[in-house]
């Protein structure tokens, strides 16, 4: 009886932790979001007949049935065009600042922890579309993959707009100390996608080992 009451103590005290750690976690994805606001507010607007030629330009390098010199040429044109990096930036941005809106209108550390115990109780259909903690993992892997893509785009484009003379195109877009820049992109925000997924797994796993 005594093991067995030391054993739930370290289970409650593990899933204190949990919960603690999680919960802060989650929190960052406020931080990810004035990150990202930062970014695509402090990035000036292209007139919108150079976004319409930049539009043009991507549509024939990337369809294959174009004879490979105008391919080439719209490309040459884009790859030495500040505008056309300053775009991208800003297109990525915009992007994922939606799904990082929606995972914070859908799924909070606690909605989260109340799909994967019903799920795990069989409240909620597989098959369902209606909100789910596998639903919601899914969504956790697709910001991994969004997340991974910006930060690797944002590195290539900053690169980029310098080799062009163009670095003042993100004047106050990141920070100015590259360390602080280089602290904030790769350990505060580029993992923590896979930090939250991460809690959901664990998360799960303690309801369906209680289950059983």
């Amino acid at each position: 009886m005594i093991a067995s009451s030391g054993a739930y103590a370290a289970d409650f005290d593990a899933g204190r932790e949990l919960d603690k750690h999680c919960s802060s976690e989650y929190k960052q994805v406020d931080d990810f979001l004035q990150y990202l606001y930062k970014v695509d507010g402090n990035l000036k607007d292209l007139n919108p007949s150079k976004i319409k030629r930049i539009e043009h330009l991507e549509a024939v390098f990337r369809d294959r049935k174009t004879i490979k010199p105008q391919r080439s040429e719209a490309f040459r044109e884009l790859f030495g065009d500040p505008d056309w990096w300053v775009y991208k930036l800003q297109r990525d941005s915009k992007k994922l600042i939606a799904q990082l809106e929606l995972l914070k209108k859908n799924s909070s550390w606690d909605q989260f922890k109340k799909l994967a115990s019903e799920q795990v109780a069989g409240k909620i259909s597989k098959l369902s579309l209606q909100p789910s903690a596998t639903n919601s993992m899914n969504a956790m892997v697709d910001l991994m993959v969004g997340s991974a893509e910006f930060f690797s785009e944002r590195n290539e484009i900053k690169e980029r707009l310098k080799a062009l003379g163009a670095s003042s195109r993100l004047s106050r877009v990141f920070s100015e100390d590259s360390q602080q820049d280089s602290f904030e992109s790769k350990f505060l925000l580029l993992y923590l996608p896979s930090s939250l997924i991460k809690c959901q797994i664990d998360f799960l796993e303690t309801r369906l080992n209680t289950k059983r």
